[in-house]
């Protein structure tokens, strides 16, 4: 368990959520199995004692209310627990009638009063009698190796203490589960907050699949291990998993290749070539800051490092490292075979010895040996009274095999001789065999090269992934010492390190601190530093289009989008496990995501009720909405159409006002124009999809969205005036502060890092006894709007004279607070004099809901590409080999079968009074290909401008792409698409293109 080490990270901003409710300290913990299982689950509960600060610690205590739990205090070295199935817990004594499946499920309850590093795990019940797994001496059901079905999440809560929960999804993907947090008891519970999946079961292990996973999905086994690659057509009741890329190849399977792509392939791209990214690492962990420039690098031995270098920290004692000590993180490869070579006088090698026998080796691995080091010796000579005294040694040489010939030469004296003494290869004295005569000065001493040598050469055995010995084929020559042997790692060795992230042994080291220290201290600067070094490569953010700071990553306000928005392209160059579990749930989707976006965990409250419920496998999917048009009072909104789905509901959150619209669902992309909006205002919208059940309605969960229409915001008038001030906390210093505008007129920015109204500027009005609607905005260095929402302020007047504030509907999105007054409350005038600033009291942290883009791998080449369909008549890009008329680079930009035939998939789907919508599609894997959209009015002059794109959207197998060309009057637009191969230089026609279209 690493939650412990998770909730060290959480924004500052969240400490304001775990205050206690007055005289209450227990959570109630409610389970509803809406899986439709015959038989009733397994529940286990495994958890220890809370830690407090310092050495506070909080006895594990669980009240099961009267029912039967299962629970395994992992704080004890020694237990022996089998799961109970969750209908043998307490009865809450109600059913609720779930939305997925319309059926009514009983719920059951447990009381929880301190819980730390806990896992609520849950088991298939197969009906057998038999339990599938039982907890003993804290050995965790194993992920690789289980024949069973089953998934896990966590929980951390103490009254006392910082407590959340969170779906983990980290290792594996099998039972879904989601969280659902309440006040107030039945029937008057009162949703506070929720965590879900927004896929149903099998649209989750598609989305894998589209990403070349499909190993990594597993199936119940004969025996006693599961089998890879599970495929719709076993039947879900044959699913055992969906491994993530860590355990995948994780060194207890060998180091069996992760399904992903290769951990030395995505560093390569990410961080250079020609030279390493440079990049900063900022932050504090346990009191103490830290600030390093940092480079990720090979170590030249199939590993890499993390090199950070003059940076500053004090980390508290006792301390590892002393204060500002350069950090270095290997990620080595545990499982590479290492060995030593042995030279002899003559030059050969005479001996190979394997010293680590490594894993993972499925076929013999490539043994390279370094060339011998040869040099030839040089010496000069000292004389006295005539004669030659002795020798000075400048350069002892290598690679000798046999003594050298010493020749001494002076232009006076003559007759000195003397004679070499070699060891190991090198000279290291002389014996004189004659003094000579005559010499006024040092004569010239030169000594005869060592013999060319040759590189020796040499071959592995490998027996059960291991390498057993190594055979010499070419003992070389000139080898006098020892040489360096290097075995190539075995393939996709590294994929665990860059996927997991996890604070293990396997995955990465600090030189200079042990495993053993970071393992008791998890919340260790040294950590934390190496968390965010690999956490940023997980996102994708180095080298990405977010900058080369860390504080830009996390901590600052907002934080940055991960994954396909972090990168300059979306090359796939990120953790695409983590991607899909962003783009299609709440769960945690690597050890550190948490770092960035809105945060997994769900903060919890004594006095609240959790709600946790077992998904079941089939269930309408959330669909995936997108603005495609905006206009300054309108906005469309698409989506594409949900399997089973007979309707959708759109509710827009914020502003309100606007009624829940019910669309009729259709086939394809489904659209609906939102009209009537004000200008230049954000408006946060869901789509869910509905339908029935045993008559019974059903219903999607559905993610916020978020379009802004254009246009100019007209200024709120009346006759209240009033200064709108807002109190600033970043968590870590920020060079370039960005600007925070209400209804665009800006707030000043003082050095004491607080938003503060100087009266110069944002005076606003407000009509009395109504709802006055103001939008605010977040811009970056750069004027990007990076957060924007709706603030409600209601006035009302109170004896006649003055004038109360209320505020609403500002919720900072994701943050749990709404925005309020700060106390003391503020009185104003109410005809129209102006009063004093009214400052918004919660700290100005906002957190963006999620931006999505498609989750991709690295791209495949045009060349590799073609290169696999050896039946393919001519390969050149512009040939079209089935004479349908599209190019085997058409085929390649949209992940078509050159050897089949068969349409482009390019339309112009739709043509109005004022554009031309233009959709294509788009490969999910390709490189080195550009699209361009271009229009004409006459068939004779093409061009690109005025050319507008919606997102891409993932589409599953592809990429849905629209552009846009305004067409003012109803005038003629023609439009075609070229696709143009940018990788190399392709024979002329290469760039086909598609069109004209009207």
């Amino acid at each position: 368990m690493i939650l412990n080490a998770r909730l060290a990270t959480f924004p500052l901003a969240l400490c304001l959520l775990v205050s206690a409710a007055w005289g209450q300290t227990t959570l109630r913990v409610e389970v509803v199995d809406d899986t439709g299982s015959t038989f009733s689950p397994y529940l286990l509960l495994v958890g220890q004692d809370a830690a407090g600060a310092g050495t506070t610690t909080y006895p594990l205590s669980i009240d099961p209310a009267g029912g039967n739990l299962a629970l395994a205090d992992a704080g004890l070295a020694t237990n022996n627990v089998a799961p109970l199935s969750i209908n043998q817990l307490k009865p809450a004594g109600y059913n609720v009638t779930s939305l997925y499946t319309g059926q009514p499920r009983p719920v059951y309850y447990f009381n929880v009063t301190t819980i730390g590093a806990g896992a609520f795990m849950v088991f298939q019940n197969d009906g057998s009698r038999t339990v599938p797994f039982t907890y003993i001496n804290n050995a965790n059901p194993s992920p690789v190796t289980a024949n069973y079905r089953f998934d896990q999440c966590e929980i951390t809560f103490n009254s006392n203490i910082t407590s959340g929960a969170n779906l983990t999804s980290i290792d594996a993907f099998s039972m879904p589960m989601q969280y659902e947090l309440f006040t107030g008891t039945y029937p008057n519970l009162t949703p506070v907050d929720q965590r879900k999946y927004y896929l149903s079961t099998q649209s989750m292990l598609t989305a894998f699949q589209n990403i070349g996973a499909g190993q990594a999905l597993y199936k119940l086994g004969p025996a006693t291990t599961p089998v890879k690659g599970w495929t719709p057509a076993d039947g879900m009741a044959q699913f055992v998993r969906a491994l993530g890329p860590g355990q995948a190849a994780a060194p207890s399977s060998l180091g069996n290749p992760a399904p992903y792509p290769t951990f030395a392939t995505y560093l390569q791209q990410v961080v250079g070539p020609p030279a390493a990214a440079t990049f900063t690492i900022a932050g504090n962990a346990n009191g103490s800051g830290y600030s390093y420039t940092g480079q990720v690098q090979s170590d030249n031995h199939g590993g890499y490092q993390i090199l950070l270098n003059n940076g500053t920290t004090n980390p508290p004692p006792p301390s590892p490292l002393p204060s500002g000590a350069n950090v270095t993180v290997n990620l080595p490869i545990n499982q590479k075979a290492t060995a030593s070579a042995t030279g002899s006088a003559s030059g050969a090698l005479t001996a190979l010895n394997v010293n680590t026998a490594g894993a993972g080796y499925n076929n013999p691995p490539i043994v390279t040996i370094s060339p011998p080091t040869i040099f030839p010796a040089a010496a000069s000579a000292n004389v006295a009274g005539g004669a030659v005294t002795g020798f000075n040694i400048i350069s002892a040489g290598s690679g000798y095999t046999s003594v050298p010939t010493v020749t001494i030469t002076s232009p006076v004296g003559t007759g000195a001789a003397a004679t070499a003494i070699l060891t190991g290869g090198a000279v290291t004295g002389f014996s004189i065999t004659n003094a000579g005569s005559g010499y006024t000065g040092p004569p010239n001493v030169s000594l005869s090269p060592p013999p060319p040598g040759s590189t020796a050469t040499a071959t592995a055995n490998v027996s059960a992934g291991a390498v057993t010995g190594l055979n010499i084929a070419d003992a070389g020559a000139g080898y006098t010492s020892a040489a360096a042997v290097n075995i190539t790692p075995p393939a996709g060795s590294m994929d665990t390190f860059l996927y997991g992230a996890t604070l293990s042994a396997d995955a990465f080291s600090v030189v200079g601190v042990s495993y053993a220290t970071l393992q008791a201290d998890t919340n260790i600067v040294y950590g934390a530093i190496a968390r965010d070094a690999l956490a940023a490569i997980n996102f994708g953010y180095v080298n990405g289009r977010y900058g080369s700071s860390s504080v830009t990553w996390y901590g600052a306000a907002p934080t940055a989008f991960p994954f396909g928005l972090s990168r300059a392209t979306n090359d796939g160059y990120y953790n695409p496990w983590a991607a899909i579990l962003y783009n299609n749930s709440d769960a945690y989707g690597f050890a550190f995501s948490d770092r960035s976006g809105p945060s997994p965990l769900m903060g919890l409250q004594a006095g609240q009720t959790m709600r946790i419920t077992l998904l079941p496998d089939a269930r309408l999917d959330s669909p995936k909405p997108y603005v495609a048009d905006v206009q300054p009072t309108s906005m469309e909104i698409e989506w594409q159409a949900v399997p089973n789905a007979t309707g959708y509901l759109i509710t827009v959150l914020a502003p309100r006002g606007i009624s829940p619209i019910n669309v009729a669902a259709q086939a394809g992309i489904n659209r609906f124009p939102l009209s009537g909006l004000n200008q230049a205002t954000p408006y946060t919208f869901t789509v869910a999809a509905t339908g029935t059940a045993s008559s019974k309605p059903l219903i999607s969960p559905a993610q916020p969205v978020q379009g802004r229409t254009t246009g100019t915001r007209a200024t709120v008038t009346g006759a209240v005036q009033f200064n709108m001030a807002m109190s600033w906390s970043p968590p870590t210093t920020i060079a370039s502060p960005p600007a925070v505008s209400f209804d665009n007129q800006t707030l000043t920015y003082q050095s004491n890092t607080q938003w503060l109204n100087n009266g110069l500027n944002a005076t606003l009005s407000g009509v009395t006894g109504s709802a006055n609607q103001y939008v605010m905005t977040l811009q970056d260095a750069n004027q990007q709007v990076i957060f924007t929402n709706i603030i409600t302020a209601t006035f009302s007047l109170v004896a006649g004279s003055t004038t109360n504030f209320t505020v609403s509907e500002g919720t900072l999105f994701g943050n749990a607070q709404p925005l309020t007054p700060s106390p003391p409350a503020a009185s104003y005038v109410s005809n129209g004099g102006s009063g004093q600033a009214l400052t918004l009291a919660v700290p100005f942290n906002p957190i963006p809901q999620k931006a999505f883009a498609p989750a991709l791998v690295p791209g495949v080449g045009y060349n590799q590409w073609v290169s696999g369909f050896t039946g393919l008549a001519n390969a050149a890009p512009a040939a079209a080999p089935q004479n349908d008329g599209i190019s085997n680079l058409q085929k390649y930009f949209q992940g078509l079968d050159p050897l089949v035939t068969g349409p482009f998939d390019a339309t112009a789907a739709d043509v109005t009074t004022d554009q031309l919508v233009f959709r294509y599609r788009k490969s999910k894997s390709i490189t080195g290909v550009t699209p361009q959209v271009e229009w004409s009015a006459d068939l004779l002059i093409w061009q690109t401008s005025d050319v507008t794109f919606d997102p891409e959207q993932d589409f599953g197998d592809h990429l849905q792409c629209t552009a846009r060309v305004s067409r003012a009057s109803g005038a003629a637009r023609f439009i075609r698409l070229r696709v143009i191969l940018t990788q190399a230089r392709s024979p002329k026609g290469s760039a086909p293109q598609l069109g004209p279209r009207r």
